[in-house]
């Protein structure tokens, strides 16, 4: 909640007390991306190399690595685009797995109208808060008053009080 509400420090130390009562990988998890929106891609990386490397870590690897400028963030880079280009051996890959394939393609590819419509194909299927937080931002890289239009009145759909996407729209 404190993540949403866009309180960072605040957060951190609620992430913190959670993971030393019950370490698990969903906490973790949340907790690097908060750790990666606030610039901190030293103490991001240190929590991903505790983590078996599932799609989901390789990709923040990826991002945190990248952010840091580390020696490790260009063969992970390379491992999640092998990761993605198998899943999309799929047909519905970028519907279900659009949410990681949006994240990449914005943080690191730095490519937002692909992020953009990754993230949009993924809305259909998935509307979580991070769900929603790449879309808004892949609308705001791209600079596009009606995808921020869109991604708003999905927001207004869902219900979601989170000041992080707020800011973008």
């Amino acid at each position: 909640m404190e993540q949403r509400a866009g309180q960072v420090d605040a957060a951190a130390t609620a992430f913190e007390a959670a993971l030393r009562l019950d370490p698990d990988a969903y906490t973790t998890l949340d907790y690097v991306d908060l750790l990666i929106d606030a610039r901190r891609p030293g103490d991001a990386l240190r929590r991903l190399r505790q983590l078996p490397r599932t799609d989901a870590v390789v990709l923040r690897l990826a991002i945190a690595g990248t952010q840091a400028h580390s020696p490790q963030a260009l063969a992970d880079v390379a491992e999640m685009r092998e990761r993605i280009a198998l899943a999309n051996q799929r047909p519905e890959a970028r519907i279900y797995h659009g949410r990681e394939q949006a994240m990449f393609a914005l943080a690191v590819e730095h490519d937002a109208p692909a992020a953009l419509q990754l993230a949009r194909g993924d809305v259909t299927q998935q509307r979580e808060p991070l769900d929603l937080l790449v879309f808004a931002r892949a609308a705001h890289a791209e600079g596009s008053a009606a995808a921020r239009a869109e991604v708003r009145n999905v927001v207004i759909e869902v219900g979601l009080v989170d000041r992080r996407i707020n800011a973008l729209l």
